[in-house]
């Protein structure tokens, strides 16, 4: 009769640390692509106030994170417009809004 051998959990330890998910990479390399691939997921911004001073002045405003511009809808006093710039996280009315100014977006 075969005896009995409880395994080595130093050595599946070791194992793990080595090659968590048996596809040859160390912990740190699977962290790295599960990071990636969390980081592509788009978040999404809905009743974002961006920041800067609403005035009637002020018409530069930076958004948290870059938006996709298919995605983006601008509300500045109320009503939606697309009297705007966007240049990577800034963007720039072209009629300063005065009482509101509220973005919907997805972020790339």
């Amino acid at each position: 009769m075969a005896r009995w051998n409880p395994p080595n959990y130093q050595d599946i330890s070791r194992q793990l640390e080595q090659d968590p998910s048996g596809t040859g990479r160390s912990l740190d390399q699977t962290l790295q692509i599960l990071n990636r691939q969390v980081n592509a997921i788009p978040q999404f911004f809905d009743n974002l106030v961006p920041r800067g001073a609403i005035d009637g002045s002020n018409q530069t405003f930076i958004l948290p994170s870059t938006p996709n511009p298919a995605s983006l809808h601008v509300y500045a006093d109320g009503l939606r417009t697309t009297a705007y710039r966007l240049v990577n996280l800034t963007l720039t009315m072209t009629v300063a809004p005065t009482t509101t100014l509220i973005v919907d977006y997805r972020s790339v």
